[in-house]
């Protein structure tokens, strides 16, 4: 839930961005990064759901 308010943030901010080809850019480093980010919460998750 909320990494997609984080994407939506993130599309609105690449949205107003007027060089294109910086926002496709950006946009793939950020969809990396959350990509990274969430499975390191997962990971997380798992950790303390099996302790």
């Amino acid at each position: 839930m909320i990494f997609l308010v984080i994407n939506l943030i993130l599309m609105a901010y690449n949205h107003l961005s007027t060089k294109k080809h910086r926002m496709v850019l950006n946009f793939q480093k950020l969809m990396i990064n959350s990509s990274v980010f969430l499975f390191k919460i997962n990971i997380l998750f798992c950790f303390v759901l099996a302790n």
